[in-house]
């Protein structure tokens, strides 16, 4: 087998895996709803990007609530940067320090940061269960780019 054609095979190969890894199911509001084990309304604290396995994974940490009822919550968002190197998942949110959101969130079965502490959860739907919350204006729905729709 030539040199070209092993590349072509493996570019094929390595395409068809990203392709279908980075698929997002269509879901509809209520459908995002119904899957949610728990919706969050909350302000971003941290970010940090880990390495978790072969996929860098940002760990999100969420608090919402306020006085003795205040709660933190660890959200997973598949990608990031980790020394200079970076993956990027089509679809999935970039949530800021600071921002204030509504997150659709799923049971809490996911890695945790640095290998010990609480599991993080997921966010439902990708893009589809994260919505920036201002006080001046309804909650805005993320678009499939990641990005708040009407921030662009």
């Amino acid at each position: 087998m030539t040199v070209l054609r092993r590349f072509s095979v493996m570019a094929l190969v390595v395409a068809s895996l990203s392709a279908a890894a980075t698929t997002v199911p269509p879901m509809t509001p209520a459908q995002v709803r119904t899957a949610a084990d728990v919706v969050v309304d909350g302000v971003v604290v941290t970010c940090e990007s880990r390495w978790v396995g072969q996929r860098i994974i940002t760990f999100v940490s969420v608090v919402s609530g306020s006085g003795p009822s205040l709660q933190a919550t660890l959200v997973a968002v598949p990608g990031g940067v980790v020394d200079g190197i970076a993956q990027v998942v089509p679809g999935a949110p970039r949530l800021e320090v600071g921002g204030r959101y509504r997150l659709f969130l799923g049971t809490a079965t996911g890695p945790r940061l640095d290998g010990r502490g609480p599991a993080s959860r997921g966010i439902v739907g990708f893009f589809r269960g994260v919505f920036v919350l201002d006080d001046d204006a309804p909650p805005l729905p993320f678009g499939d780019d990641g990005q708040p729709l009407g921030i662009r």
